[in-house]
């Protein structure tokens, strides 16, 4: 411990902590004041309503679809078995795979934190399909 002498102010040092004083506690307010909104939004974009859906595709070499919800903020989709899936937002595509066309491998789960299906120029349709009978898509999505 040090000892020293006491620190002395005069009285326009005290008005000039205070003014910094105040002006720092507004900026600070002002500051979380945008990170609560901020924090509101990205709560808000993640989305808090889970869902569960499947899309049962009994036939080979078929297409079948699925429209993503008004609202839709995030999606994760996979094969129910380690079949590989072709998708597609255009129909006609998955069948008999033609470009273009998307590859969900066997195993894997294609998983979109970016959507927000906002409004009806927003919905979209995804096509699915594969090379064997008797699957079935999984999905989860947030709104």
């Amino acid at each position: 411990m040090t000892t020293g002498k006491p620190l002395s102010f005069n009285d326009q040092t005290l008005a000039d902590l205070k003014v910094i004083m105040a002006t720092l506690s507004s900026q600070l307010t002002v500051q979380t004041d945008k990170l609560t909104a901020i924090l509101a939004e990205l709560q808000a974009q993640r989305g808090t309503k889970v869902q569960m859906f499947t899309v049962s595709m009994p036939l080979a070499s078929t297409e079948y679809k699925w429209q993503l919800p008004f609202g839709c903020k995030k999606l994760t989709m996979q094969c129910r078995d380690s079949t590989d899936v072709y998708m597609a937002t255009n129909r006609g595509c998955v069948a008999s795979p033609s470009d273009p066309y998307f590859t969900l491998k066997g195993g894997t789960a294609w998983d979109d934190q970016q959507l927000n299906i906002g409004n009806l120029a927003d919905i979209s349709t995804i096509y699915f399909g594969c090379a064997s009978a008797g699957k079935v898509v999984e999905i989860i999505i947030w709104s």
